[in-house]
């Protein structure tokens, strides 16, 4: 920042990633930051907490988990449930009904 310019700060890219990834994950962040000039942020955790993280509403971009098969199930539980365009509100925007539905499906997503 040299001259009194203003510095632009680097595009950041939120990732979430399943912990036995993390090496791998680590590895190709650190070369996407250098090459793509991003600057590349990780939340690692077992596949499952990073799954229930992101339905709470928790930012994410990128989501690498260990177990796709199960995340699908559950997003497509969500849906069928009809709340899947909930999860991005605010649990003090949601009326008493969207309330329980998003109960009810937090009590299924426990397998």
């Amino acid at each position: 920042m040299g001259g009194g310019g203003i510095r632009d700060d680097p595009p950041t890219l939120l990732v979430s990633a399943a912990a036995s990834l993390s090496e791998a994950v680590g590895a190709v962040a650190d070369r996407f930051e250098e090459e793509q000039g991003f600057r590349v942020l990780l939340n690692v955790a077992g596949s499952q907490v990073l799954a229930s993280q992101i339905i709470e509403g928790v930012p994410a971009d990128i989501f690498i988990s260990a177990d796709v098969c199960r995340w699908s199930s559950r997003r497509r539980r969500l849906e069928l449930l009809e709340i899947d365009t909930l999860l991005p509100r605010s649990v003090d925007g949601l009326s008493g009904g969207e309330r329980q539905r998003v109960a009810l499906a937090r009590a299924l997503m426990t397998d």
